[in-house]
């Protein structure tokens, strides 16, 4: 809401704040306006609500910028991934070596 009316998000988060324990009605305005202000789909869509100028050199920008915040995402779920294949690969070892060793010692 702040990029669409064009000014800080703290002030929106202020007054909603201000409306919701002075009058009681700051959840349902801010729900009535999360309803009815459009959502930014598209590149030029976003680059408009937060005041820049739609041109190629800005859309390129923003697409890179989109898929560099995707590209790390998806790193980070990978090695998530990866140290949780590894821990488990640990505890399968280590339950293996003591299932075998204990036999072997009886």
């Amino acid at each position: 809401m702040a990029h669409y009316f064009d000014i800080d998000a703290i002030w929106i988060r202020l007054g909603l704040l201000a409306l919701f324990f002075g009058a009681g009605f700051g959840i349902l305005i801010y729900i009535i306006l999360w309803i009815l202000l459009p959502e930014a789909k598209t590149t030029a869509e976003k680059l408009q609500m937060e005041g820049e100028p739609v041109n190629i050199d800005n859309i390129e920008k923003k697409i890179r910028e989109e898929f560099s915040n995707v590209s790390e995402n998806v790193r980070n779920v990978a090695n998530q991934a990866s140290e949780k294949f590894k821990d488990g690969a640990n505890e399968f070892s280590e339950k293996m070596s003591q299932t075998f060793s204990a036999k072997t010692k009886k």
